[in-house]
């Protein structure tokens, strides 16, 4: 499976947005080795068209995280029979399940648009049920920030349905001993006896996230303390 990797490029001694980093020319000795203008702005661009469609997956594990109570995000598609995790739903935000990644499994979360695929169904109960997911920033000291909330699926069938759901997230710092952590909440709707869901993974499933390569800056490029941060996932 693929792996995510950070390359952080040295500071950059004089980076201007818009302004040359290479010379036209540059004399070698007895020859001159004519090189490209290459602007500062152009390499952020070239590296975005780059990376653009490179991603990586962790998938939904059947496996007890190290965090008491939640189970595994794993980069390697899970060898296990299709499982589910369901629970009655009985009040507002009832949560499904929790799954943590592995710590320092990358140093940049970069801004971008979180996929989850899952399947779901409705498994018992007269209510109807909604469904939606959010992504946090967990510390080792277990501080978790919220990164970024779906919209809310509100038909949820009665058999196993795929389900697509976006998380938009902006630029984040992870240490070494952090990591991303999923929950999926739903909600009763209606009139009548509490609804049980479903979430299915494992198997053939393919539940997992998505994440997106990108590159970013971490400061103003006008600071001669900058550093080129390239998210790469190969």
């Amino acid at each position: 499976m693929p792996d995510s990797k950070i390359t952080a490029l040295p500071p950059f001694e004089t980076p201007l947005a818009g302004t040359d980093l290479l010379p036209v020319s540059q004399d070698l000795g007895s020859s001159v080795f004519e090189t490209r203008k290459i602007s500062y702005d152009e390499i952020i661009l070239e590296l975005s068209e780059i990376f653009a469609g490179t991603s990586v997956d962790l998938f939904l594990e059947n496996t007890a995280s190290d965090i008491g109570g939640y189970k595994s995000l794993d980069p390697d598609v899970p060898a296990g029979v299709k499982v589910n995790d369901a629970v009655s739903v009985v009040a507002a935000d009832t949560v499904i399940n929790e799954y943590a990644a592995v710590a320092d499994l990358f140093p940049f979360l970069a801004t971008q648009v979180i996929h989850f695929h899952v399947h779901l169904a409705k498994t018992a109960g007269v209510k109807t049920v909604n469904v939606y997911t959010k992504i946090f920033h967990r510390t080792s000291g277990g501080t978790e920030t919220l990164l970024g909330t779906s919209s809310i699926h509100t038909t949820i069938e009665s058999s196993e349905t795929e389900h697509d759901f976006d998380v938009a997230v902006t630029d984040t710092v992870f240490s070494s001993t952090d990591r991303i952590v999923l929950k999926v909440y739903a909600n009763p709707a209606g009139a009548g006896s509490d609804p049980t869901i479903a979430l299915y993974f494992q198997g053939d499933t393919n539940t997992r996230i998505g994440f997106n390569g990108a590159i970013t800056t971490a400061s103003d490029p006008a600071s001669s303390t900058s550093v080129l941060l390239v998210q790469v996932f190969s």
